[in-house]
C-alpha cells in the first residue's frame, strides 16, 4: 500500500481557519490557498518490511528505521508529490462555524519498476464543522469532519491515485487557552478517525476494513508583533490495523513536529479584514508506513466581512 504515501500533505495540513477551540466570527468568510510539497526517497519502516534486506544498500530493515521505498528498485524508489490546498470556513454563528477543504494534486508521482508514474486532478473533498461550548476558564470546542471519496481511486500497483477510496469520519475535542490579549495561545486536541470500508482494496474480494486513527495536537503560538504570527505544534497520527478477514495490514503511524510563520501587513484592505502569507515545514520524528522526509509549504489567507 505504498500509495498511502502520497497523502502524507493531507496530514501534513492542517484546518487552519482558527487555531484550537477558536471558531471563525459570525458573519465572516476566511479563505486560504496553499502550496504544499514533499519530495521523499524514504519511508519508515513498518512490520510489513521488517527484516527485509537491502542488497543494493546492503541492510537489513528495522521497523521504525527510516528505508528506501522499493529495494527493488535502483535508487530505491520514491515520490514526488505538490498540491494545492483551498480552504474556506465561515462563521455561521459566534460560536459555530462550517468549513471546506479540497486539494488540487497538480503532480503526484513515485517510481515503479523503474517506470515513472504520474497523475494530476481534485482529491478527496472534506466538510467540517466546529461549535465552541466553552469560553471560561478556558476555550472548549467539538470539531466534526467528513471526508468525501471525491478523488479518483486505483488499487493498482503502478497506479497513481488522487484520493483514498472511502469514507472517514472524525471527532475531535479540543481545549484551548490565551494570555496577554491573546498574544500567546496554547492548545490541545484529541481526536477519532472512523475509516470506511474501502471496497476495491484487499486479498479476500469483499474489501478492506481499514483500521481506525487516534489523533492527538499540541500547539503553542503568538503574535509577538501586530504584524508577525508564530506558530509550532506537535501532530500525531496512530493507526490501528486494517484486516479483510484473511491478512491484517499494520496502520499507518506518524508523529510530525511543524514550525510555522506568518505575516499579516495587511488590515481593511478593499473590502478585505485582513491579508497574510504563511511559510512553514513539517518534520517527521517517527513512524511507520509513513514518508521520512519533511512537508514544506507557502500560503496565502485573507478574512471577509459578510454581513
Amino acid at each position: 500500500m505504498r500509495w498511502v504515501a502520497l497523502f502524507a500533505l493531507v496530514f501534513a495540513m492542517p484546518s487552519n481557519a482558527r487555531a484550537g477551540g477558536w471558531t471563525t466570527p459570525e458573519g465572516t468568510l476566511f479563505a486560504k490557498l496553499a502550496l504544499y510539497h514533499l519530495g521523499s526517497d524514504t519511508l519508515f519502516v513498518d512490520s510489513l518490511r521488517e527484516g527485509v534486506f537491502c542488497a543494493e544498500e546492503g541492510v537489513q530493515l528495522g521497523e521504525g528505521e527510516r528505508g528506501p521505498y522499493d529495494c527493488n528498485l535502483d535508487g530505491g524508489g520514491g515520490l514526488v508529490t505538490t498540491q494545492l490546498f483551498l480552504e474556506l470556513a465561515i462563521g455561521l454563528h459566534e460560536r459555530v462555524d462550517l468549513r471546506l477543504q479540497l486539494p488540487i494534486i497538480l503532480r503526484g508521482e513515485f517510481v515503479s519498476d523503474g517506470t515513472p508514474s504520474s497523475r494530476a486532478g481534485a482529491g478527496d473533498l472534506r466538510v467540517s464543522g466546529q461549535l465552541r461550548f466553552l469560553d471560561w476558564p478556558f476555550v472548549g470546542a467539538i470539531h466534526l469532519a467528513i471526508k468525501a471519496p471525491t478523488g479518483f481511486f486505483t488499487p493498482d500497483a503502478v497506479g497513481v491515485p488522487l484520493g483514498e477510496g472511502q469514507w472517514d469520519i472524525r471527532g475531535s475535542l479540543i481545549g484551548s487557552r490565551s494570555w496577554l490579549d491573546g498574544r500567546l495561545y496554547m492548545s490541545a486536541e484529541l481526536g477519532y478517525r472512523l475509516r470506511l470500508p474501502n471496497e476495491e482494496l484487499g486479498f479476500s474480494g469483499e474489501g478492506l476494513n481499514l483500521g481506525d486513527e487516534l489523533l492527538a495536537v499540541a500547539e503553542l503560538g503568538g503574535r509577538p508583533l501586530p504584524w508577525l504570527m508564530l506558530g509550532s505544534r506537535l501532530d500525531l497520527l496512530y493507526g490501528l490495523v486494517s484486516s479483510d478477514g484473511f491478512f491484517e495490514l499494520p496502520g499507518r503511524r506518524v508523529l510530525y513536529v511543524r514550525g510555522t510563520l506568518g505575516i499579516e501587513p495587511f488590515q481593511s484592505i478593499r473590502g478585505a479584514e485582513s491579508i497574510a502569507a504563511e511559510f512553514g515545514i513539517a518534520l517527521p520524528l517517527w513512524g511507520r508506513g509513513w514518508p521520512g522526509d519533511p512537508v514544506v509549504h507557502i500560503a496565502l489567507s485573507g478574512q471577509f466581512s459578510l454581513w
